[in-house]
């Protein structure tokens, strides 16, 4: 059952291409409309899976919409040169880059600016502590904003090198949060 699936992904595309009589029209405007740079970070990332979108990129994509990252990456597939198997990684690698960019985008559209900074003083530099309603606010917004969150910073930011220390304190910060609310 699973192989059936495996197949229907690249047929799936295929059908919507052929569809799409204003696919060619849609995919020229949205190259003109991308940034050369985050194009390459996107195609780096959805066909050759090397590297994460950057948050600066994941803005970019956004604003660029869902149709047209789905076009670009449809009119790329559909040039040649992938076997069905690298496609259904492609579609996989392009729906995560699409839902880690809209996760980002949705998390930070809720954070409170002043609860941000205290948990990222006591994540990422171990300074400070954070309020009892900072605490509530970080649990309201939920441990996958947070994680994804702090994974973007850690990627954007620098902080690489202390990752696994960043990782630790943002998972004692949450369980700290979890036991005073």
């Amino acid at each position: 059952m699973a192989m059936a699936s495996v197949h229907m992904i690249p047929a799936f595309v295929v059908l919507t291409l052929v569809s799409c009589s204003t696919g060619v029209a849609l995919a020229q405007v949205c190259q003109r409309m991308t940034d050369v740079t985050c194009g390459r970070e996107v195609v780096a990332s959805v066909f050759d899976n090397r590297g994460n979108v950057t948050e600066k990129c994941c803005g970019v994509l956004l604003q660029l919409g869902e149709e047209c990252h789905n076009t670009l990456v449809e009119r790329r597939i559909a040039a040649g040169g992938y076997e069905d198997k690298q496609v259904v990684d492609i579609i996989r690698r392009s729906f995560g880059v699409w839902s880690t960019c809209s996760s980002i985008d949705s998390c930070k559209r809720i954070t409170d600016p002043t609860c941000g900074r205290e948990i990222v003083q006591k994540v990422f530099h171990g300074q400070g502590d954070v309020s009892g309603s900072c605490c509530g606010v970080l649990l309201q917004k939920g441990k996958r904003c947070h994680t994804v969150l702090v994974g973007e910073r850690i990627l954007a930011g620098g902080y690489e090198t202390n990752a696994t220390q960043v990782i630790r304190a943002s998972v004692a910060l949450w369980n700290n949060c979890s036991t005073v609310i």
